[in-house]
């Protein structure tokens, strides 16, 4: 498998090439880590542990769901080596991301 990855987000210097991992996964709606509403806006944590990243990776997401699921995006002060947070980009409500299951993938370092 090749993967190299260029930079990272915080400057943080890349490690070496066979530490590289992409790891992915889907944060369902109804995990432990739901919808909750804040200023407005719907949010939630993702939790990436399982990954064991070392280093905060670059983080790509999208969402799918049986009704309309608002775009969302990272919060650049919430993401870490073991988790990320979403936000969606219109006023939301957390009880409307009913079946709005996140769909994440991550590259990063591990040692």
């Amino acid at each position: 498998c090749d993967l190299k990855i260029l930079n990272l987000p915080e400057n943080e210097q890349p490690g070496p090439q066979p530490c590289a991992r992409t790891c992915s996964g889907v944060a369902r709606y109804d995990d432990g880590h739901g919808w909750k509403d804040y200023a407005g806006q719907a949010i939630k944590d993702v939790d990436i542990s399982g990954c064991n990243f070392t280093t905060t990776p670059v983080i790509t997401v999208t969402m799918k769901g049986f009704f309309d699921c608002p775009a969302v995006k990272l919060s650049y002060l919430h993401i870490y080596s073991n988790s990320f947070m979403l936000l969606t980009e219109k006023d939301a409500k957390a009880d409307r991301m009913f079946f709005c299951n996140v769909f994440w993938s991550a590259n990063g370092f591990v040692c």
